[in-house]
């Protein structure tokens, strides 16, 4: 099977199109606090005790990973109660 540079262009213009659409989706679906609890299980796995400095660096970490990767701004509000309770000796 062989393409012609203008067929693979626009194959690749369809797929990204797809993607897009797939991941607006997705993310319509999915519930904002479940990934902030997801992902904090995930970066603070070993428990530890915490202070309000650890907490502000958690909520900076967790607010990093949650833009980095899923391109979400979520308010401290809404992180700073998962990161107090996950991980905490």
């Amino acid at each position: 099977m062989s393409f012609r540079e203008r067929e693979s262009i626009d194959l690749l213009m369809l797929l990204r199109i797809i993607v897009e659409r797939l991941d607006q989706h997705l993310a319509s679906q999915l519930n904002s606090k479940g990934v902030v609890e997801l992902v904090a299980r995930q970066t603070f796995v070993k428990p530890s005790r915490v202070n309000s400095a650890i907490i502000k660096q958690r909520v900076q970490t967790l607010n990093g990973i949650l833009e980095r990767d899923f391109g979400y701004s979520s308010p401290s509000n809404e992180v700073e109660p998962v990161v107090r309770s996950v991980g905490v000796v």
